[in-house]
C-alpha cells in the first residue's frame, strides 16, 4: 500500500444522501457523533435507501432506479467537525442543505469540500462509522491511484 492509503476513511450513508453528496448539492454531512479524522474521505452509499428518500427525490428529481447501492462513488476532503449549532451560526451550511440533515443541538457537522466523483465506482460493502477496506481488499492499488489523481479533477461541490 502507499503513502495516500493510511490517511483514507470511508463514510456509508443511506441513499440519497450519498447522491446528493456525490451531486455536490450536499457538502455537510451530520452525525451524532464527532471524528478527529481529517482527510480523504470516501463516501460510499449502503445497500439500501433511507428514510427521507421521497422527499429529496421529489426536489431533485432522482427515482429509486437512480440511486446506486452498496458503492463508492466518491471521494472529497474532510476538513472540519462542528457542533451543529455552530454550523447554522457560521454559515457553513447553505439554507437548502439544512433540509438533508438533522441540525438538533448535540449533534456535529461534517464539513467536506472538493467532491469528486470516480469515474467507475467501486462495489463494496459497507461499515459503521469512519472506516476503511481491509488492507487485503484487492483494488487498493486502483484506488491509491485514483486518490493521487484527485485534484486534477474537477470539483462538484462547493468549498465551505
Amino acid at each position: 500500500m502507499t503513502a495516500i492509503a493510511p490517511r483514507f476513511r470511508i463514510l456509508t450513508l443511506h441513499q440519497p444522501w450519498a447522491q446528493l453528496m456525490w451531486d455536490g448539492r450536499k457538502g455537510v454531512e451530520t452525525r451524532s457523533w464527532r471524528t478527529t479524522y481529517r482527510g480523504l474521505l470516501g463516501v460510499h452509499s449502503s445497500r439500501r435507501v433511507g428514510k427521507g428518500f421521497l422527499r429529496a427525490a421529489q426536489e431533485f428529481g432522482y427515482t429509486e432506479d437512480d440511486l446506486p447501492l452498496g458503492v463508492l462513488g466518491g471521494v472529497t476532503r474532510l476538513v472540519n467537525v462542528v457542533s451543529t449549532t455552530e454550523a447554522i451560526e457560521r454559515g457553513l451550511v447553505a439554507p437548502d442543505e439544512v433540509k438533508y440533515g438533522d441540525y438538533r443541538p448535540g449533534r456535529f457537522a461534517w464539513i467536506t469540500e472538493g467532491m469528486r466523483l470516480l469515474e467507475a465506482p467501486f462495489i463494496l460493502p459497507g461499515a459503521l462509522g469512519c472506516w476503511r477496506p481491509a488492507e487485503t481488499w484487492p483494488h487498493w492499488p486502483d484506488l491509491n491511484a485514483i486518490l493521487r489523481r484527485l485534484d486534477r479533477r474537477p470539483v462538484a461541490s462547493a468549498v465551505r
